[in-house]
């Protein structure tokens, strides 16, 4: 499956992961042409994305997934299910940012350093 293109300028990655999960899952059930092969592994990949990361680490430590930035998003499945980030070519993939499990909430001290291209632009 390609890439699938995030559109961040007017909410955060987990807004547009899920908006686009939920759209994805009705046009599964609505249209009845569509390609349910492709719509499947979508499914798949944004419910993976939506249960694998600490979104509000990711926002911290990249401001661009914030929302309100021009940059160049992707979300895309890698090797072994490994569910997969790119902002402005740069891969971020779910084990820095792995959602912890105790009470729904990350634990333990994380970087706050912003990773490189993801500075927010005004």
């Amino acid at each position: 499956m390609k890439p699938v293109k995030l559109n961040l300028t007017k909410h955060c990655i987990h807004t547009e992961i899920k908006r686009l999960y939920n759209k994805t899952v009705s046009d599964y059930f609505i249209k009845k042409d569509a390609d349910k092969n492709e719509l499947e592994d979508k499914i798949e990949l944004f419910k993976n994305a939506l249960e694998s990361f600490d979104f509000g680490e990711l926002r911290i430590t990249c401001p661009e997934l914030a929302g309100g930035g021009e940059c160049d998003v992707y979300l895309e499945a890698g090797p072994n299910e490994q569910i997969i980030i790119k902002v402005n070519e740069i891969s971020i993939t779910g084990e820095r940012y792995k959602l912890k499990k105790s009470g729904g909430k990350s634990n333990g001290v994380k970087s706050r350093k912003t990773i490189k291209g993801c500075e927010k632009r005004n």
